[in-house]
């Protein structure tokens, strides 16, 4: 069985704002990045410990980086001598931000 993302309503939420904020100069931008986040996400099912984990955001997080973006997410459970069950990808952020304060 294959293991599935899912996507949290917050990071939809992320992806859409994304999209929206960059359509409004080009429309072909705004899907080249969606495509590119989306294809970024689609390797986790076969590599989901790929991201490093970011211990010091908050515990149990990791990233994976699309510049200037940062796809965060949770892998349950996240022990290395452990299968994975499930990914949840948390938040869609720019990488420039403070992402203390933001998760």
């Amino acid at each position: 069985m294959s293991l599935q993302v899912h996507w949290t309503a917050q990071a939809r939420g992320d992806l859409l704002d994304i999209y929206l904020a960059i359509v409004i100069e080009n429309r072909s931008a705004a899907q080249a990045v969606f495509d590119r986040l989306r294809a970024r996400v689609s390797v986790l099912p076969d590599h989901p410990r790929l991201g490093p984990r970011r211990d010091d955001i908050r515990l149990g997080l990791r990233v994976l980086v699309e510049r200037p973006y940062l796809l965060v997410y949770r892998l349950t459970p996240d022990f290395d001598d452990q299968r994975v069950a499930r990914i949840d990808i948390i938040r869609v952020v720019d990488g420039r931000r403070d992402l203390a304060r933001l998760l």
